[in-house]
């Protein structure tokens, strides 16, 4: 899913990574990118990881594991997948509102944390937002695991929004 109001031949100069999760505080990550970070030229792909339901058999095997290994047998009902979609095309949505080209991801992992690193590396990500707080699956394994391994596992720029005042 993508989202712009510019025309596609625009050069992307910059892409910038911005982790997502159900709560209010990753949604909060674009605010803080446009407010602080944007350019033209910039390219935000916005990236929602899901933890699988795994058989039993496998479930010791991938937890030992740093991402999950190729082939395995996983499962995400319906309801989670649809979840996901919608989170992800309302956020692109809120970035074209802003002018912003996007694109959404949505990966199944159960390590948030190397699935990320793997993102910016594969996809040559220049610069990460991200959030200091999560919910849901992220609860514990974003505050502060997540965002500590991405800033110490890759070689670009991560920006850790703090959370509202509540």
């Amino acid at each position: 899913m993508t989202g712009s109001d510019s025309p596609k031949n625009i050069k992307v100069l910059r892409k910038v990574l911005i982790p997502l999760d159900n709560s209010n505080e990753s949604k909060k990550a674009l605010d803080w990118y446009k407010e602080n970070m944007k350019r033209d030229g910039d390219l935000v792909i916005f990236v929602h990881i899901l933890d699988p339901i795994q058989p039993s058999a496998l479930s010791a095997l991938s937890y030992e594991c740093e991402s999950m290994p190729a082939g395995s047998s996983f499962h995400v009902p319906e309801e989670i997948m649809k979840s996901a979609r919608n989170l992800c095309q309302e956020m692109v949505n809120k970035a074209t509102k802003y002018g912003i080209k996007s694109e959404g991801l949505i990966q199944i992992d159960n390590k948030p944390g190397p699935a990320l690193v793997k993102t910016i590396n594969e996809r040559k990500i220049n610069a990460v937002v991200m959030s200091k707080r999560g919910s849901g699956f992220w609860k514990l394994n974003f505050t502060p695991n997540v965002t500590s391994y991405v800033l110490h596992h890759s070689n670009i720029p991560v920006s850790i929004i703090p959370p509202s005042n509540r």
